[in-house]
């Protein structure tokens, strides 16, 4: 588990998740989380492993939509 507590943004992203599984009925997939923040690809799927370093997420690595907010 990191040192630091997570940032602003990555605490904006874990709400995103949160909100779209509760309205979707399933999570979001990287894209959907780049396109929200108006960010690439990368920097989505770093938000998403810190998030998962610090206990919040996980994946299932190789699978769509596999993020669950624990």
């Amino acid at each position: 588990m990191p040192s630091r507590p997570p940032t602003r943004k990555q605490l904006e992203t874990l709400k995103f998740v949160k909100d779209f599984t509760k309205k979707n009925k399933w999570p979001p997939s990287i894209k959907e989380v780049a396109t929200k923040f108006g960010i690439t690809w990368t920097p989505a799927q770093k938000r998403l492993r810190a998030l998962e370093a610090h206990g919040l997420i996980s994946r299932e690595y190789g699978k769509e939509r596999a993020i669950s907010v624990l």
